[in-house]
């Protein structure tokens, strides 16, 4: 059971009141919805969009759909980036009569072996219809918001020489060596509280962050919290990257770009790995470091070799904190157990009870910025995913755009702040003058409810491009946009279809790369002549080699599409 640590070094404040889900909450101004809605006990927040399967908190960082919420009548708000205020309502969304107890969580039950939704009652045209309604009814997320918004957003441009997106240490370290050495600089961040990964390393703890964070301010850094780079726009005044901040946008012109976003907490493969109660591991770290919260008294780590070093350290941290801590490798992890929270694990030498699973694998790139600045990317498993491909002084393929930290491939915090201050010196000095099947469904895209088996399904019918399969199983359509399921999916077509990791590209990436609220690009005149041109990544290079034989098709074979 979760719950806060007495005599922590959180700044909490003076205790509050939110309601989460017709519940009185205690919680503090410093802390998330979402960390005040764990540490109080609520567990489940929402459905998942196809089988209706329970979902709450995974990544605390606002990336993936775990943690979407109707917040005093608003909409697919995420919980953990969301401050706690005084009378604050928080809501369920997609599911009846509440997100604990949903009716609709029979289709996964119905659908125990998956659903193939392309034929579902296409057998009869009256049933076809009826199931046209019925989808329409119960697609999407969320309703629409109580009262529409009556103003639009000021427009807010910045000229700078270097900007940083991303402040965690990569990010914050190159920010404070360009600031010094006399460059206007301005850093885009995402979260709550700038500091990236290090706020969730119990090597380091939440006051390295604040430290890094006062370095960058002091040199004269702009640092811009709770704002997200939506898109670059290359063809408007040459090259413009529109931020969202909570009451602005920002139309932001650069010399020189440094992508420093790090990677992306991801799930790791193994039966019923979407329950409740399983947790990315650095998750479970940020709670802990800033928080203050411990995630659970009986905590498994499932964990790929990569990163032991990092889940001993957090394992440590969890034992002097007062859990019992166990850590499995992946290979053994067979599955969970648990109706609306986990409650055990289960391995080759039996079960084992938890209230916690922290899942510890290796962070995914967080790419999709750079590729749409034209930056080369490399599918490189042992990297975590489609990291950018930089040079020694960590210039990237695109002019003017350098990258460092972790989105150039998993280093860690401590590496990555040394590489951020090393790019951020040369950007300041060299940077201007250049311009498998088994029990239980294995969920790749959890915002889609996309399983390995529905991979393995697409490709046997012929579809092994990435793109391909992005639009016959809708893996990143769905609020992550792929930053949580893209690099899986991607080894696992890699694997699939028999292909070099390398020789798989990233699905295309467009603007916005992030939810965005339409009133942000409503005031713009310049937002409704943007053209996105590129070319998508259907259409380049050579096709994917498939499987021998012609594809199906329900003209070939209509009975496959009857009894639906």
């Amino acid at each position: 059971m979760a719950r806060r640590l007495p005599g922590h070094d959180a700044v909490r404040g003076e205790a509050i009141e939110v309601r989460i889900a017709d519940v009185s909450v205690r919680a503090f101004p410093d802390e998330s919805i979402a960390a005040a809605a764990i540490a109080s006990g609520t567990r489940v927040l929402a459905r998942s969009l196809k089988y209706h399967r329970p979902r709450t908190f995974f990544c605390f960082e606002g990336h993936c759909s775990g943690c979407l919420v109707r917040l005093s009548g608003v909409p697919n708000l995420r919980a953990c980036q969301a401050m706690c205020t005084a009378g604050a309502e928080v809501e369920g969304q997609n599911a009846f009569p509440s997100a604990e107890v949903d009716l609709l969580g029979a289709v996964d039950f119905l659908f125990s072996r998956g659903m193939d939704h392309h034929t579902l009652m296409t057998g009869s045209s009256v049933l076809n219809r009826l199931a046209n309604k019925v989808v329409r009814q119960l697609s999407g997320l969320g309703k629409l918001p109580d009262r529409p918004p009556r103003e639009l957003p000021d427009i807010a441009p910045r000229t700078v020489d270097v900007c940083v997106i991303g402040g965690g240490p990569a990010g914050l370290a190159a920010a404070t060596a360009t600031a010094r050495a006399g460059r206007s600089t301005i850093v885009i961040d995402d979260q709550l509280r700038p500091g990236g990964s290090l706020r969730a390393d119990p090597r380091t703890g939440r006051r390295a962050a604040e430290t890094s964070v006062a370095a960058a301010t002091a040199a004269g850094v702009e640092v811009l919290a709770r704002s997200t780079a939506i898109g670059y726009f290359p063809e408007d005044d040459g090259g413009v990257l529109a931020v969202s901040a909570p009451d602005r946008l920002y139309r932001i012109h650069a010399a020189s770009w440094i992508w420093a976003t790090g990677g992306y907490p991801v799930n790791l493969p193994f039966p019923d790995n979407d329950r409740p109660g399983v947790l990315a591991a650095r998750a479970v770290g940020r709670l802990l470091v800033d928080h203050g919260i411990l995630g659970g008294d009986r905590v498994c780590i499932v964990e790929v070799p990569e990163v032991a070093e990092d889940a001993a350290a957090l394992a440590d941290a969890l034992y002097q904190a007062g859990a019992e801590v166990v850590r499995i490798a992946l290979g053994n992890a067979n599955g969970t157990r648990g109706r609306s929270w986990v409650s055990a694990l289960d391995t080759p030498n039996g079960k084992v009870e938890c209230d916690l699973v922290a899942v510890a694998g290796i962070p995914a790139p967080a790419s999709e910025g750079p590729r749409q600045q034209g930056c080369k990317v490399v599918l490189d498993p042992a990297a975590g995913g489609f990291r950018v491909v930089v040079d020694e002084h960590g210039r990237t393929s695109a002019p003017g755009v350098w990258a460092c930290g972790d989105v150039t491939g998993y280093v860690g915090p401590a590496a990555a702040a040394e590489q951020g201050a090393r790019v951020g010196m040369n950007v300041a000095t060299r940077g201007f003058g250049y311009r498998r099947s088994v029990a239980g469904k294995i969920v790749l895209c959890r915002c889609e409810d996309v399983t390995l088996a529905d991979l393995e399904h697409c490709v046997s019918r012929g579809y092994c491009d990435i793109e391909e399969v992005k639009r016959y199983t809708g893996f990143g359509t769905g609020p992550c946009q792929g930053k949580e399921c893209l690099a899986a999916v991607a080894s696992q077509l890699a694997s699939l279809t028999d292909q070099p990791p390398a020789a798989i590209p990233p699905f295309t990436s467009r603007p916005p790369l992030a939810p965005t609220p339409l009133k942000m690009l409503a005031k713009d005149p310049a937002a409704h002549r943007f053209a996105d041109d590129r070319e998508p990544a259907l259409d380049r290079g050579k096709p994917a080699p498939r499987p021998p034989g012609p594809r199906e098709s329900l003209r070939d074979d209509p009975e496959r599409g009857r009894g639906g």
